[in-house]
């Protein structure tokens, strides 16, 4: 199959890409210093000479408190590039499955929700990414949305390393105790997402590792598991943490239409962490260690 991937130099694209090309498909793509996403010509073009049968649209601007700043430029990018990318993706013939989050949710249900939950976004990002999905669902026939969340992997800025990082310089490190969610580990949700292209899959869908985690919870755990001490992690509240951009307080998700429908399932995030954690100590270790 031929695909094409806008963002797929990012956290999750660039665990994608190989993922598809091992799978035997032939892949294409566009990243941040390409084009903007927002402007057709460039991905018109390409995609007029590819000729993908399906686009996989992750380009996004995701930094939820930048977002909250710069409200005009998240709408840009994440819907007014989320409509470009669909009317070209059906000028091409090509289906169009874009990347959407848990932050569509107000965290109020107080149970995993499902893809026909009310949205109710409380961020600017999330609102910006709910515009996203609207318009691909205007702008093309044959599309898919997958939503999921909290990201975390080799290959770009995610939370694990930022908490590893400061773990190595402070003594103690305060992280959010009562906003709970979905940590998903992006080589997961790669082979996952590649299994639902080959699927033809349509409609909206979750997918996430299965399980659950406050923010201290994860930092906690990675802290754990990369021989710290995780009582160096203190809870605090959101209020204590005081970030720009409102996040929703409960936005686990429910990943059983995946499930069901496609047989398509993710791992505990726990066991993902620990497999990421393990790879990234092997990757740091001198070539000519040897392994205990």
């Amino acid at each position: 199959m031929r695909i094409f991937v806008t963002g797929w130099d990012g956290l999750l694209g660039s665990a994608l890409v190989p993922v598809l090309r091992a799978r035997g498909h032939e892949v294409q793509g566009m990243g941040v210093a390409d084009a903007d996403i927002a402007e057709a010509v460039y991905l018109r073009e390409r995609l007029g000479a590819f000729r993908p049968e399906c686009l996989v649209h992750l380009a996004a601007m995701t930094a939820v408190d930048r977002c909250e700043s710069e409200p005009e430029e998240a709408f840009r990018v994440n819907e007014e590039g989320s409509r470009v990318v669909a009317a070209e993706a059906a000028r091409a013939g090509a289906r169009v499955m874009a990347l959407s989050t848990d932050y569509v949710f107000d965290g109020l249900k107080g149970a995993p929700y499902r893809e026909e939950d009310s949205v109710r976004p409380l961020s600017v990002y999330g609102r910006s990414k709910l515009a996203g999905e609207r318009a691909v669902r205007a702008g093309t026939q044959h599309w898919a949305i997958v939503r999921s969340a909290w990201l975390f992997g080799p290959g770009g800025k995610n939370f694990v390393d930022t908490i590893l990082g400061l773990a190595a310089e402070r003594d103690e490190i305060a992280v959010v105790d009562d906003q709970t969610g979905s940590p998903t580990y992006a080589p997961d949700l790669a082979g996952a997402l590649a299994a639902l292209v080959e699927a033809r899959a349509e409609g909206t869908l979750h997918l996430a590792n299965s399980g659950s985690a406050t923010w201290c919870g994860l930092a906690r755990e990675a802290v754990r598991l990369a021989g710290g001490d995780p009582a160096r992690i203190r809870g605090a509240s959101t209020a204590e943490i005081a970030r720009p951009a409102p996040r929703p307080g409960f936005s686990v998700l429910d990943c059983s239409r995946a499930r069901i429908g496609h047989g398509v399932t993710l791992r505990p995030w726990c066991d993902a962490l620990a497999a990421y954690l393990s790879g990234r100590a092997g990757a740091a270790r001198p070539a000519n260690e040897e392994k205990p």
